[in-house]
This record gives C-alpha cells, sequence and structure tokens, in this order.
C-alpha cells in the first residue's frame, strides 16, 4: 500500500517497501550497526529484502513513523549508536520522501563480534 503526500508539484505516492529499503540502508551505513533485523536470520547485507526486515513503517497523513530490529556491534556505547541510527533514518526518510518523521523506534535484537 503506497503513502500519499503532495508539495508544490503535486500528488506523490511512495511505496511502504521503498520507505522500509531507505531505512534499512541508512542504518547499515551506521557505525557500530552489524545488521537490520532478527538475529536468528541468516541475511546477506547485500539484498535487498535484507534491508526491508525488521523495519515497519507507520504513515497518517504527511507523517510517518519507523519501527527498526537491529543487531549492535559488541563493545560499543549503546547510547551513541542508537542516538546515530535515530538521527540518521530520521534525515535520510525526510529528505526522501518529504514527509514529517514523528519518531524512529528501535529495537536492539542482538549482539554480534
Amino acid at each position: 500500500m503506497a503513502i500519499s503526500t503532495s508539495n508544490l508539484y503535486g500528488n506523490i505516492a511512495i511505496s511502504r517497501k521503498a520507505i522500509r529499503t531507505v531505512a534499512g540502508i541508512a542504518a547499515l551505513e551506521c557505525y557500530g550497526i552489524w545488521g537490520v533485523g532478527r538475529k536468528r536470520v541468516v541475511r546477506n547485507v547485500a539484498s535487498e529484502i535484507s534491508l526491508r526486515n525488521g523495519v515497519r513503517v507507520w504513515a497518517s497523513k504527511n507523517k510517518v513513523g519507523i519501527y527498526i530490529d537491529l543487531i549492535i556491534c559488541f563493545g560499543m556505547p549503546l547510547d551513541a549508536i542508537i542516538n546515530s541510527v535515530r538521527n540518521t533514518i530520521k534525515y535520510r526518510v525526510e529528505n526522501f520522501t518529504g514527509m514529517e518523521v514523528l519518531f524512529v523506534d528501535i529495537r536492539v535484537m542482538g549482539i554480534r563480534k
């Protein structure tokens, strides 16, 4: 199901799949992130499907919310990683969609070396 928004140039429909992919890529680019999704599922990081697993999108009017499950690297400061991921996802999704990101909820599903 597409999320509709509008801007100066007209109406835009953006798929949830596209937003989930952007959020997944943004998270993986952050320092201290081992993977997106659940610990038990083995994924190829380069796969587009793996970037969307563990990411859910909530939408209402011109606003979105992101729920994301992450696996972090052992020995990293958790609060710094979470703040970095939250800010990066918010920035990337807002620039991609032109919609306001109300929240980015992060669940740490595991830790890897």
